[in-house]
């Protein structure tokens, strides 16, 4: 079997993300349709400030908390 590269699993990966707009997110948020995971770091938060009703989980714990088997 052959190993596939991180660029095609990123390319496959990206192929099955639906990007949208800042307009529809706006309007998603709003309804409660959507939930915005921001997978910043701590420190860019405190520099930058949260997205407002954001869920934080940053990038490298996103795994670990979606993992329902894991404490």
């Amino acid at each position: 079997m052959a190993h596939k590269s991180a660029a095609d699993m990123v390319k496959e990966a990206k192929q099955q993300i639906e990007n949208i707009s800042p307009d529809q997110v706006e309007r998603e948020i709003s309804s409660g349709d959507a939930t915005v995971i921001d997978i910043r770091e701590s420190e860019e938060l405190t520099q930058n400030g949260k997205i407002a009703g954001s869920v934080h989980a940053p990038r490298g714990m996103l795994e670990f908390y979606a993992d329902s088997s894991l404490p």
